[in-house]
């Protein structure tokens, strides 16, 4: 029978199935990183020396102690992302937000602190670091210069009195030094300002245009091969919005598979300690990051389920 297995009749003619990132949930496409707080299917209320619990949070207010990464695979930035600290720390579960989807809410009355983690553990009790396996946390590097990031985020409030991070990737040096990547709101303009934080050289960054206010917005950024200009490239809700220059000494490559590595969702993090002081203020839905640059298809693709799905 014609039509079988590819979508529904609407008139006559089989309509394609929707899109979904899981089409690039493939090694081939190189998706590394995917925390989904739209469903709390991939979100859990408890975290011990063994993993997570099997509770799911389901009421308004209900803390988020566990993301799962929902990448299957085989190079990723670790299995899940974690909260074990008290209450101030841990993230609330919230119903209703835009698309009638549910959403992570970071830093307010009573979590102000708020924040999920995941970072190398030598300890063979890897289940309570996020690892792939015993002692490793993660198996993959992760280049800057060929990295698409999609953010789905609303701010609590603009003219906020601090710098705010969304999410932070922590990779290492042979020698230790620290090779940040870092999405993070200004507190002087309220712009999304990506930053390379690196071991021997000044910090480098570029900011979007557009101000980030109370409303949900999808935030991408795409850094590509620095033989390109401009090299860098940032969209607003799936409109580019600004580009950047950063230059071959910028092109690093973050290794996460050394200690004091990892990644933090709502604060700053140096992969040994969360800089609360800088904790993110508002919601975030979904993250997903691809070791790569996505081409004008793929990226088209990412931008309209997103816009779809949250109605941006």
């Amino acid at each position: 029978m014609l039509g079988l297995g590819i979508g529904k009749y609407k008139g006559g003619v089989a309509s394609a199935a929707p899109f979904t990132p899981e089409v690039y949930n493939t090694d081939d496409s190189k998706m590394v990183g995917w925390w989904d707080f739209s469903s709390n299917e991939y979100l859990r209320t408890t975290i011990s020396t063994s993993g997570p619990g099997s509770t799911k949070p389901s009421s308004d207010g209900d803390e988020i102690r566990y993301v799962a990464n929902r990448c299957t695979t085989t190079n990723k930035l670790g299995t899940y992302l974690f909260q074990a600290a008290g209450t101030a720390y841990a993230p609330r579960y919230k119903t209703g937000g835009t698309g009638g989807y549910t959403y992570g809410h970071f830093g307010d009355t009573g979590y102000t602190n708020a924040y999920l983690s995941g970072r190398y553990s030598t300890s063979s009790n890897y289940d309570y670091s996020g690892g792939i396996s015993s002692g490793v946390w993660s198996n993959m590097d992760l280049d800057s210069a060929n990295l698409t990031v999609f953010i789905v985020a609303s701010a609590n409030e603009i003219n906020a009195t601090t710098t705010e991070h969304m999410i932070n990737l922590v990779g290492r040096t042979a020698a230790g030094g620290m090779m940040l990547l870092t999405w993070s709101k200004m507190s002087t303009t309220d712009k999304l300002r990506n930053t390379f934080v690196l071991p021997s050289v000044a910090n480098q960054s570029f900011d979007n245009d557009t101000i980030l206010g109370t409303d949900t917005y999808l935030l991408t950024t795409v850094f590509s091969p620095t033989s390109n200009s401009p090299d860098s490239f940032s969209y607003y809700d799936g409109v580019q919005d600004a580009t950047g220059n950063e230059g071959a000494s910028e092109e690093i490559v973050d290794a996460f598979t050394r200690a004091n590595s990892g990644v933090a969702i709502g604060t700053q993090f140096t992969g040994s300690s969360a800089q609360t002081a800088y904790s993110w203020h508002g919601a975030i839905y979904e993250i997903i990051v691809f070791d790569d640059v996505l081409d004008s298809a793929k990226l088209s693709n990412m931008h309209n389920y997103f816009t779809t799905k949250y109605s941006l």
